[in-house]
């Protein structure tokens, strides 16, 4: 049976580029019972996708937000080791699924299986059921939407693409061979090894994923280092017990991320009314940068911000900015190094 018109044939086999979610429901070409060609090959042209701009741009956006407050956001990422399968109950063309963003295509993982998968983490260590409900919720009716949802929103965890050039993709072609087909669908009483092993194409992700939960910042960390756990001991996804979704602390990519950070604070325009835009810049910094663009990067600092290191009254109202807007941040810095310790003396001295 054919799926597709004669003349889309062409471009559904040279694609680089296009949503993935999209041709999973609609680039299969033709259907034939047992026939498997026609699913290889899409699954071929869905492993030569890659990302688009605008996911990059949407992606530094999310990057931009999350790592600077710390009193809101705790993030952290991690390298899949291996391969991962999410969605694989979503079905389409392929009979296997993959969960992927509405809106770029690429993967991603939801932060609603996130938080049931840590949840399962934190039940298998013997978490108190108070600190459950503080994290994930409760199951019981309830009038409060704070105690049924939990106290922290867990958020969709971005797809970051993996060191390797053969890793620059998303998606990579898998095979899972089910070994007792008739035993599983409770035709054959006995797994006794006389059937014939049934190989099923499938897709899986690799690459590794950014995560984020927000919410009250103790129990915020407290949640992210159950998840970091969960990412290495239990795995995400399907197929754990496979050996599929397990995820691996890579401080590469967390370095990497940092760099990428620090490049998009470079490149941040100076827009709109100058008070606000300092605000904002302040507030965007993570608690190490600040300290570093206040010590010895303090020069560039002022030359970015259009400060002349000599005008007194404008240096003391970006101390007075950092003080009002980071004060929190900095109570401790004395005590945390030489870097933190003299932009901490930086800013004091020059408080009017």
């Amino acid at each position: 049976m054919e799926l597709v018109r004669d003349k889309l044939r062409p471009l559904l086999a040279h694609l680089t580029s296009a949503h993935a979610g999209l041709l999973l429901q609609r680039g299969l070409t033709d259907w034939e019972d047992s026939e498997k060609a026609q699913k290889r090959a899409l699954i071929d042209t869905l492993t030569k996708i890659k990302k688009t701009k605008l996911y990059d741009l949407a992606f530094d956006r999310w990057l931009m937000l999350t790592p600077n407050q710390p009193e809101r956001f705790a993030h952290t990422a991690a390298m899949i080791e291996g391969r991962l399968f999410t969605g694989l109950a979503t079905g389409g063309t392929l009979e296997t699924g993959v969960c992927t963003h509405h809106t770029y295509g690429v993967p991603m993982l939801p932060g609603s299986g996130i938080k049931g998968a840590v949840r399962s983490y934190a039940h298998s260590v013997g978490l108190e059921g108070k600190y459950l409900q503080v994290l994930f919720g409760s199951d019981e009716d309830t009038d409060s939407v704070s105690t049924a949802s939990g106290a922290l929103v867990w958020h969709d965890a971005w797809w970051l693409e993996g060191h390797e050039l053969n890793q620059k993709t998303p998606f990579v072609g898998e095979v899972i061979t089910v070994h007792h087909q008739e035993y599983y669908a409770e035709s054959r009483a006995v797994a006794d090894g006389t059937e014939s092993p049934v190989p099923n194409q499938q897709l899986a992700v690799q690459g590794g994923f950014y995560f984020v939960i927000e919410g009250e910042p103790k129990w915020a960390q407290f949640a992210m280092d159950l998840l970091k756990n969960a990412l290495l001991v239990q795995g995400m996804g399907a197929k754990t017990a496979s050996g599929y979704g397990y995820f691996k602390d890579d401080t590469r990519l967390q370095n990497r991320l940092k760099s990428r950070y620090r490049e998009l604070f470079e490149e941040m325009p100076v827009s709109g009314d100058e008070g606000t835009w300092m605000k904002q810049i302040i507030k965007n910094l993570s608690t190490d940068d600040l300290a570093e663009k206040l010590s010895k990067g303090k020069n560039a600092f002022l030359e970015k911000l259009n400060i002349n290191k000599e005008d007194s009254e404008a240096v003391a109202t970006l101390c007075r900015l950092v003080w009002e807007l980071r004060q929190q941040d900095m109570t401790d810095w004395p005590t945390q190094g030489k870097n933190k310790e003299k932009a901490y003396r930086f800013v004091q001295n020059n408080l009017q």
